[in-house]
């Protein structure tokens, strides 16, 4: 119970989205009851804590919502591709120096 209130809790090594954070606790809860009903060991925990701790970056990479350039598109805007400052330039036109 400890491990489960502290260790597997602990915001540093836990993914950051809400299904990252289901899929690590489903990990750490399989593994659990695979070492203690397989294994010979009586500390299950801390080792499924450790592994889904060494998976985390992976869940967190995986569970990542993907950005969409379909808006950008179908609002036809240019001006949103643009770099800011290159909207704040004035144009030149051809012969001049600047």
């Amino acid at each position: 119970m400890l491990g489960a209130m502290f260790m597997a809790t602990d915001m540093v090594a836990s993914p950051v989205t809400p299904l990252g954070v289901i899929l690590y606790g489903l990990l750490i809860g399989v593994v659990t009851v695979v070492i203690r009903l397989f294994g010979g060991l009586n500390e299950g925990v801390m080792y499924a804590i450790l592994l889904a701790n060494a998976l985390s970056p992976l869940i967190s990479d995986w569970t990542q919502p993907r950005c969409s350039a379909r808006g950008a598109r179908a609002a036809g805007s240019r001006a949103s591709r643009r770099a800011p400052d290159a909207l704040l330039r004035p144009r030149t036109t051809v012969g001049e120096s600047g």
